[in-house]
């Protein structure tokens, strides 16, 4: 090996042969042939059949999340409520349950966004 210089920009041949000799994996060849014998084995399956088979386990998931989300939706809004009933505020038109919903209503909560 060359002498260590940090400006010398040419090769060092005998380090590269250590280098590829020491890093270099051995079998190689059996390594790739084994890999293209299981993609060829394995080549049936595509993105749809991949996809078909998250599909029970994502739809599981997916209610369990809607289940959760709902209930901390009633939780929060039956708090909302406990307060407003604590501090003697009325409940706004629209939830009050002895008020049935008008399309006037309806739209007026749509456009205002409440």
């Amino acid at each position: 090996m060359k002498e260590a210089n940090p400006f010398d920009h040419q090769n060092d041949a005998e380090l590269g042969r250590l280098l590829r000799e020491h890093l270099e994996p051995a079998g190689h060849r059996e390594f790739v042939a084994r890999v293209r014998r299981g993609v060829l084995l394995h080549r049936s399956a595509d993105s749809w059949d991949i996809l078909a088979r998250w599909l029970y386990p994502g739809m599981a998931a997916a209610a369990v999340l809607g289940a959760v989300v709902g209930l901390l939706n009633d939780t929060r809004s039956r708090q909302h409520h406990e307060i407003q009933a604590a501090r003697g505020e009325p409940a706004a038109p629209w939830v009050a349950p002895e008020t049935p919903l008008s399309r006037d209503v309806v739209v007026r909560v749509v456009l205002e966004g409440r």
